[in-house]
């Protein structure tokens, strides 16, 4: 009876999710980044009374 049949696979396994993982946090950062840049922009194109009405309804809400 071995503890761990075969660590070999095991390590690959976990060094191919770490890298799987930090491709997602990279994928999410970008989206997040190309998200707010977008909202600016919107803001941006927008009339100030409705930025006004939008920023009233967002800190109000409580």
């Amino acid at each position: 009876m071995r503890s761990s049949p075969c660590p070999r696979f095991g390590t690959s396994g976990q060094k191919r999710r770490s890298y799987f993982i930090s491709f997602l946090q990279l994928y999410f950062n970008l989206l997040f980044y190309f998200q707010i840049h977008y909202f600016i922009n919107l803001l941006c194109t927008l009339s100030p009374s409705t930025v006004n009405l939008i920023f009233f309804s967002l800190f109000h809400t409580t």
